[in-house]
């Protein structure tokens, strides 16, 4: 059995996420200031966004800077450029178009925004982007992938989350589900969270 993973692939930025917003808006700044290192944190891309966007009297990427800053991590160089490069790009593709695999499974991380209350309940909406990826690239991907068993989750945490709770990568739910693909269950504990499956 393969069970295949398209591991932090960021698709190809279809709509805008704060990220993808602050790090396009500033990417050759961010080049020339991480270009001489070979491998750079999560925590040095955000204070370098943070720097930028004080400079610039840009509040909403000094506040996206000021977030990741606490993120741990570390990421190529050529990595982050890559990223930058997608970003930027108005032509690339989806990922996933032409993989074919026996077992495909797609966690798409989203995190629950307060937006007040009706008659006293608080009402929460969940976000369409886990601050990098947007959930029109999640469905894009996940779409292209031909696989027999595919499995498509929803769980709570974003990429560059300044603590492990909300962490997509570092959440028991993530790795639970990890667990049980590489396992081969078809059902986990967590199949409340299972948006679409081919099984």
């Amino acid at each position: 059995m393969i069970l295949s993973w398209l591991l932090d692939v960021p698709g190809s930025f279809v709509n805008e996420s704060l990220y993808s917003h602050c790090w396009g808006k500033y990417a050759t700044q961010l080049r020339q200031k991480l270009g001489s290192e070979m491998h750079i944190s999560a925590g040095d891309m955000g204070r370098n966004l943070a720097l930028l966007g004080l400079l610039n009297i840009d509040g909403t990427c000094t506040g996206a800077g000021v977030l990741s800053s606490f993120s741990g991590g570390s990421i190529s160089y050529n990595i982050a450029d890559k990223y930058l490069s997608f970003i930027e790009s108005n032509s690339d593709t989806q990922p996933g178009n032409n993989i074919n695999v026996n077992r495909f499974a797609l966690i798409r991380g989203t995190l629950p925004i307060y937006y007040g209350s009706l008659f006293g309940i608080p009402s929460v909406y969940l976000a369409k982007t886990d601050l990098v990826v947007t959930k029109e690239d999640e469905d894009a991907i996940y779409s292209n992938v031909n696989s027999d068993e595919k499995f498509y989750y929803l769980s709570i945490g974003a990429h560059n989350a300044p603590i492990s709770l909300l962490s997509l990568a570092d959440s028991g739910i993530t790795k639970s589900i990890i667990k049980d693909m590489v396992n081969g269950m078809t059902k986990t504990n967590y199949d409340y969270l299972l948006l679409n499956s081919t099984t």
